[in-house]
C-alpha cells in the first residue's frame, strides 16, 4: 500500500512561482513533483493566477508580507482597508502607533462605515489584521522627526474633550516648556578666498542659557521667556 503524501501548503509567493513556470512551458507533472504536492493542486492554483498576481501587486507597493498562505479576505473589508491606509498615512509622518490605536481606529471606521455592529476590535482581530499587512513592531529610537510629528491626532481630540467636559476654555489650558539657547556659538559658515581649498573648523562652544517658555492653546496669550541663569560664585 502506497504511503499517504504528507499535505503541503505553499506560500502566495511560491504558488506565483509555479504559475510563471507554468507560463514558461512547464509540464504540471513536473512542477507536481518538484514541490510535493497534486496535480489537482496545481491546476487550483493556474485558477486563482488573477487572484495572486493583484495580491502581490498590492504587497510590492504596501509593504504586505508575501510569506501568508491565505488569500482570504476579512469580513469587515471596508474597515479593514480604511484602518490600514489610515496606518500607511500616519506612518509616513512618522507617528508612532501602538497596537490599541489600531484598535481604537478600527472601531470608529467601524462605526463611521456602518460596519458589523457586534464588531470589538479584538486582540485577536489586532494579531490577523498586522499579519496580513506585514505590520511588525519596532523599538522608536533616535530623535529624527520634529515633535510635530510625534504628536498624534487621537490624543489632540481626547484633550479637546477633556477640556469641554472639566469646563475649561483652550485659552485657559497652558503649556509650559524647558530648553536651552547657545550663547556662543559661532557660524558653521565663512568667507573664503579662491585660494583656500579647505577652513579648518572650530571647536562648538558648549555654553547655553537654560530658559523656560509658556504660552495658551491658543496662541493669544504668551508669558515672557524665563531665563534661568547660573548659580553666584563664591569665594
Amino acid at each position: 500500500m502506497a504511503s499517504k503524501r504528507k499535505r503541503v501548503v505553499l506560500s502566495i509567493k511560491t504558488k506565483h512561482e509555479i504559475i510563471q513556470k507554468l507560463e514558461n512551458g512547464e509540464s504540471a507533472a513536473k512542477l507536481a513533483k518538484i514541490y510535493g504536492i497534486g496535480k489537482a493542486t496545481i491546476t487550483g492554483i493556474k485558477n486563482q493566477k488573477c487572484a495572486i498576481e493583484n495580491y502581490l501587486l498590492q504587497a510590492d507597493s504596501l509593504d504586505v508580507s508575501t510569506t501568508r498562505k491565505s488569500l482570504m479576505v476579512p469580513k469587515n473589508k471596508n474597515v479593514d482597508d480604511a484602518v490600514f491606509q489610515w496606518f500607511l498615512q500616519n506612518r509616513d509622518k512618522g507617528v508612532p502607533i501602538s497596537g490599541p490605536i489600531l484598535c481604537e481606529k478600527a472601531l470608529e471606521f467601524n462605526e463611521k462605515l456602518k460596519g458589523n455592529p457586534n464588531f470589538k476590535a479584538s486582540s485577536g482581530w489586532l494579531e490577523k489584521f498586522k499579519s496580513r499587512h506585514g505590520i511588525r513592531e519596532l523599538n522608536v529610537s533616535g530623535e529624527k522627526l520634529s515633535t510635530s510629528n510625534i504628536a498624534t491626532e487621537s490624543l489632540t481630540t481626547d484633550l479637546h474633550k477633556f477640556l469641554i467636559e472639566k469646563g475649561c476654555a483652550l485659552q485657559n489650558a497652558c503649556n509650559i516648556d524647558e530648553t536651552s539657547i547657545s550663547c556662543k556659538a559661532l557660524s558653521q559658515k565663512t568667507s573664503a578666498s579662491r585660494h583656500e581649498r579647505t577652513v579648518p573648523s572650530c571647536k562648538i562652544s558648549k555654553d547655553h542659557v537654560a530658559t523656560l517658555l509658556c504660552g495658551n492653546a491658543t496662541g493669544c496669550h504668551q508669558l515672557p521667556v524665563l531665563i534661568i541663569g547660573k548659580s553666584k560664585k563664591v569665594f
